[in-house]
């Protein structure tokens, strides 16, 4: 199997995730301080990517253990991350109810269910579905509150696009991907090629997001001296 598109498609995405953390790192500290949680996911996704690519692709030896305790943790952040910005309310107790029971049904799927061994494929699944659900929510809060012309100016508003995105068509590579796995016991070169182009898309959309948050940051810097 040809896996020319995979290695380009993976090798893009690891290049827009590495610019959205130089872009976040450069940020005035009133900015970083915004995202912090945020940074800390990609920083989360980066060192997963790194050390899947290292281990796996060049030790080749089976990074799944690491991986799947990388995933959770980042996932565990992002969800916590739309903590910081949904504090009151019903709402907000709702998402950490939701990050508190991903954290545990994580855990309990990587020593119980699938194991560490395995891609653990429904923890991916689950933390796609509560983050299409928290993403929905916000941008009804968002128009809520803003107008509709103010919305795009915002950063929030790209990374939140850049989530729903993301996570609605992930959630169906999961899906897919531990039905080839487990049932037609096939590989996943194409079916995780379009996961990298969808990782692709996010991490370009991401930088967007803080690239603006950045801006805002470096203007209100400059007017105040």
């Amino acid at each position: 199997m040809d896996t020319t598109w995979l290695t380009v498609t993976g090798l893009a995405q690891d290049i827009c995730l590495l610019a959205g953390l130089i872009i976040f790192i450069s940020t005035p500290r009133a900015g970083i301080k915004e995202f912090m949680l945020l940074g800390l996911a990609l920083l989360t996704s980066f060192v997963g990517d790194m050390v899947g690519f290292i281990g796996g692709f060049i030790l080749r030896m089976n990074m799944n253990t690491e991986s799947n305790i990388l995933a959770l943790i980042g996932l565990s952040i992002t969800i916590w991350f739309y903590k910081t910005k949904i504090r009151i309310g019903t709402t907000g107790k709702a998402v950490s109810i939701l990050a508190i029971v991903f954290i545990l049904f994580g855990i309990v799927n990587l020593i119980f269910i699938q194991g560490h061994e395995k891609m653990n494929l429904y923890t991916l699944a689950f933390g796609a579905v509560s983050l299409i659900l928290i993403s929905l929510v916000y941008f009804y809060l968002l128009i809520k509150e803003l107008p509709t012309e103010s919305i795009t100016r915002l950063p929030m508003f790209w990374i939140n696009t850049a989530i729903l995105i993301y996570y609605s068509g992930t959630f169906f590579q999961y899906l897919l991907t531990d039905y080839l796995i487990n049932v037609l016991k096939g590989d996943i070169v194409n079916t995780w090629t379009i996961h990298n182009f969808l990782g692709f898309v996010f991490y370009v959309i991401v930088s967007v997001g803080l690239w603006l948050n950045r801006s805002l940051y470096l203007t209100t810097t400059a007017a105040s001296v």
